[in-house]
This record gives C-alpha cells, structure tokens and sequence, in this order.
C-alpha cells in the first residue's frame, strides 16, 4: 500500500486531513480548477461537492475522493473511519440536490443514496479503487453510506498498481 494510503489510516494522518486539507482543499482545487490539493498529491481522484446546509441553509463545499463507472459518480460517506457521519452526507440527504466539480467540468446534479442491495453490488468495485474505505467502514463501527451522482462520459478511475 502506498505510504500516503497508510498515513491516512492514522490519527496524525486523519488529522492533517480533516483539519488542514478538508478545509484548504476545496478553495485550492476551485482556484485551480482542480489541477491542485494542498498536499500536492492526488492519492485517489477527487471533486468538489457543493451542497446546501440542511440547518444553516448555507452552501458548503466539501473535496472529496471518488470513484467513477458506468456513467456515474459514486461518493463514500466514510468520514475517515470515525464514528460520526460526515456533514456533507446529512447535506445531500436533506437536499440532493448538488454542484459538483470534477477538473475544469462543472455539474449540476440530483444524489441518490444506494439501497444495501444497490451497496452490495458496487462495493468490491469502490474499496478496489480506494482501499481505505474497507478499513474506515470496520473502524468506524457504521455502515458506511453511498452516493450516485449520474455523471455521464466521466472517465472511469483506475488507479495506477499500489
């Protein structure tokens, strides 16, 4: 596994991202209309969600790892392996409604959160692209919960050999 993968599997490495690129990420990538992190790293492939508060009514923008096939965009509300869902995720559910930015594109589109049967069939295929996820769904102690953003002719993700 790469070393970067490793590092985010630990409390310094879940740190740094939750508090420092979390926050940074989303206005680096917009800038550079997604050529950039603050790491300078791209470990997995990553777009910017917009969607809108559920209590504040606010939009926030979150960056986020994904995985792509079969005309769609699917998002893992693993929140690092901690307990708690990610608030982004409550954001979708409340209104699906959302922006996405993948690279220079910009899309708007309506989430869909997979049934356990819809979970079931695309599982291997998303921990296959971003082996964490297996790892933050046994942490965390929660089914872990997916979304489907219908984004056709998105290049499928395959990841280079680790």
């Amino acid at each position: 596994m790469n070393v970067f993968l490793k590092l985010a599997l630990t409390g310094p490495g879940r740190w740094f991202i939750s508090n420092f690129s979390a926050r940074l990420d989303p206005i680096i990538y917009r800038w550079t209309r997604g050529r950039l992190t603050s790491t300078g790293l791209v470990l997995f492939p990553v777009l910017a969600l917009t969607a809108t508060g559920r209590k504040s009514r606010k939009r926030r923008t979150v960056q986020l790892a994904y995985v792509a096939f079969d005309d769609n965009v699917y998002l893992v509300a693993s929140n690092f392996g901690k307990e708690r869902h990610p608030a982004w995720m409550y954001n979708m559910e409340a209104d699906p409604s959302v922006a996405v930015q993948i690279g220079s594109n910009d899309y708007d589109v309506t989430a869909e959160q997979l049934t356990e049967d819809e979970k079931g069939a695309v599982w291997e295929r998303l921990v296959e692209e971003v082996p964490n996820f297996d790892a933050y769904q046994e942490r965390s102690g929660r089914a872990l919960r997916i979304f489907r953003l219908p984004i056709p002719r998105i290049e499928e993700t395959r990841l280079p050999p680790r």
